[in-house]
């Protein structure tokens, strides 16, 4: 088991934080597209110590959470009413 770093810690619960700041309705899937990318940073980063089989099982649940992260937003964006919606 790794020693929890402090730095990491912080930069954690910093994070966090901005996560929470965002409307209710941005928060979760926001929070599986960063899960997603610090997943597969994480394969990415252990493809040299662990085995195909667990780097390609970890490339795969990154794979589900950017889904599961792009299925939240548009499900929200369907959502909302036409009168709340900004277009460029």
């Amino acid at each position: 088991m790794l020693r929890e770093d402090a730095s990491c810690g912080d930069q954690f619960e910093k994070l966090v934080s901005q996560i929470e700041a965002l409307p209710d309705d941005l928060r979760g899937a926001r929070a599986l597209q960063l899960s997603s990318r610090l997943l597969e940073l994480a394969a990415f980063e252990l493809a040299g110590s662990l085995d195909s089989t667990r780097i390609g099982a970890l490339i795969e649940c990154a794979a589900e959470l950017a889904r599961q992260s792009s299925d939240c937003a548009d499900s929200e964006l369907a959502a909302m009413t036409v009168q709340s919606r900004v277009y460029q």
